[in-house]
């Protein structure tokens, strides 16, 4: 008897057995990224928190905040604090757009997988500029000069922005580097009594891990400071390597 068919969204159609397959890789698929996007996030909260409160009270990654303090610096006279703020958007907009442009180069047929090897190439360029400002970090033991305090926020910033250009090219709910939008719509969610979908357990996977993130780093600068940007490059190095290995495995 031949295997019934249904109509999918796109107008195929597709067997009822090879819909169900297709649903558990999806499935399947979709978990690791879960947990990839948890530990970008973790990471992320972890370096914000280390360049806020050693790097001149900027962020690596969130740029609204930063743009608040100028303004703030604006009005108070505050040269100090633009001058860090405008550091970190300079490297975050400069590792935005060298990532985007890099990706736009890398684009290749392999587009319709759930995690592009392009993703994992900006992300393993994060993670080589995270190691070199953790070895610049204990260089200066933990406690760099106000020049090295630009150069190490320059380098977050801009391994910030890497990240957040590679983590839209997945077309996650989520973002990694800021959380205002994850953070509306759950609310949105809880206000109008609407179930939780994808999107909103995905919010709160990323608000639960940047706030874990943001403990992490403050916990290092505590007891650990020489060693506290080691905490950004632990998840990140999972995550590529994972990554890599289900690409060798072509999944």
């Amino acid at each position: 008897m031949p295997m019934p068919e249904r109509q999918d969204t796109t107008g195929v159609q597709m067997p009822v057995r090879q819909q169900s397959e297709a649903a558990s890789d999806h499935r399947d698929a979709a978990t690791p990224i879960g947990v990839y996007v948890a530990l970008l996030c973790i990471g992320s909260g972890s370096l914000d928190a280390i360049s806020f409160l050693t790097l001149g009270d900027a962020f690596a990654s969130v740029m609204t905040g930063n743009i608040v303090f100028l303004g703030i610096s604006a009005i108070q006279g505050s040269t100090e604090l633009a001058m860090y703020c405008g550091t970190a958007l300079i490297g975050y907009a400069v590792g935005g757009a060298a990532a985007s442009r890099l990706a736009h180069r890398l684009r290749r047929v392999d587009e319709s997988r759930m995690w592009p090897r392009r993703v994992t190439i900006l992300l393993g360029v994060e993670l080589a500029i995270l190691i070199g400002l953790a070895i610049a970090w204990l260089s200066y033991d933990g406690d760099p000069s106000r020049a090295g305090q630009h150069l190490l926020l320059a380098g977050a910033a801009f391994s910030m922005g890497i990240q957040g250009a590679a983590v839209r090219l997945l077309g996650v709910s989520v973002s990694t580097t800021y959380m205002t939008g994850a953070l509306t719509t759950l609310l949105e969610a809880m206000a109008t009594r609407r179930p939780f979908t994808y999107t909103e357990r995905g919010a709160v996977v990323g608000l639960v891990s940047l706030a874990i993130g943001a403990a992490l780093g403050t916990a290092m600068l505590e007891y650990a400071h020489p060693a506290a940007m080691v905490v950004p490059c632990v998840g990140l190095t999972f995550v590529v390597a994972a990554a890599a290995v289900r690409h060798r495995k072509g999944s």
